[in-house]
């Protein structure tokens, strides 16, 4: 018990120090006109965790910006005393904590429209005298389950109990089932739900339709796709999971072709970002080796992956 009290006393310290690092990141961000949106831990520390902020950690803070802001708002970040952190396209460490701050422009399964609307349900909150705009209830539990599903290929505890919070609040079901559906996402939706709440969410006490949780129904090539991910989540993380998994549910074949040549064959600056070249020159270079190298981490992760189960089968023959 007292392991636990201390580990929350620990967060608490940590959640607290970060809070106020943002207080001039949110005001610098907002005399440039730019109202960022918080996601997963920050957003649910002014709600489902307002009353215990030591029972989640926080690793960085998540800030969704406007693509024609984000450039505004790492001139912001760089102002402040924060930098790059190296081999990451838009994530900045600074601040006393030191904090953390990873900006996105995107949802990955998000198009822009959808990605607009996800932006006008976004709610006002406030906490410790920090005002915030969070995602609606149902937003966050579908962002969250496909973030550890598919992002990560892993759900971790504090992702586990995200999800139970936000399920206690009782959101509309249907409409988290319906925004899954719309972007090709109920089967991690389900998944997630599975990991989380097992079997029978009622025995839980969460009152969960069935249109949400159906996993159990799925069939044909569905109910294969839903096998691997399953094995996939009883494995531990790796870096790769979450490239396979997103390419699994990009949609439709211009999607998965366009996301293909997109990782193959990024842009100077983030070559430049993400493995820290100098020079033009240098970065060319490393970029004609990406996709060489991009190959042989997913073939060795495949191999490892279809390898895992024939050996399980093999030790229990």
């Amino acid at each position: 018990m007292r392991a636990i009290e201390s580990n929350r006393l620990f967060a608490l310290a940590q959640n607290v120090m970060r809070l106020e690092d943002l207080r001039p990141v949110l005001a610098a961000l907002r005399a440039r006109k730019i109202e960022p949106i918080a996601l997963k831990g920050l957003a649910l520390l002014s709600t489902v965790y307002a009353s215990d902020p030591g029972a989640r950690t926080m690793s960085d803070l998540d800030l969704l910006i406007e693509e024609e802001n984000l450039t505004a708002a790492e001139e912001v970040l760089l102002a402040l005393g924060y930098a790059r952190v190296p081999h990451h396209q838009h994530t900045f460490q600074g601040g006393r904590g030191p904090t953390r701050i990873d900006l996105t422009a995107e949802i990955w399964y998000l198009d822009s429209k959808e990605l607009a609307s996800f932006r006008e349900r976004a709610l006002s909150v406030e906490h410790d005298r920090i005002r915030l705009r969070i995602p609606s209830s149902e937003d966050h539990f579908l962002f969250i389950s496909t973030h550890a599903v598919v992002m990560h290929g892993h759900m971790r505890p504090a992702w586990k109990e995200d999800l139970r919070r936000i399920a206690a609040l009782e959101p509309d079901w249907g409409a988290i089932a319906t925004r899954a559906r719309r972007a090709g996402l109920t089967i991690p939706l389900s998944l997630a739900i599975e990991r989380v709440f097992g079997d029978d969410p009622a025995a839980a006490g969460v009152r969960i339709p069935e249109v949400v949780t159906q996993g159990a129904s799925l069939r044909g090539l569905d109910r294969l796709c839903a096998a691997f991910i399953r094995q996939v989540l009883e494995r531990p993380e790796t870096h790769e999971t979450g490239h396979l998994l997103r390419f699994l549910f990009r949609g439709g074949p211009m999607g998965k072709c366009g996301a293909i040549l997109r990782h193959l064959f990024p842009g100077i600056e983030f070559i430049k970002r993400r493995y820290g070249a100098r020079t033009t020159t240098g970065a060319i270079a490393q970029g004609a080796w990406r996709p060489v190298s991009t190959m042989v981490h997913v073939s060795g992760y495949a191999l490892r992956t279809i390898a895992l189960p024939r050996k399980k089968r093999g030790e229990l023959s």
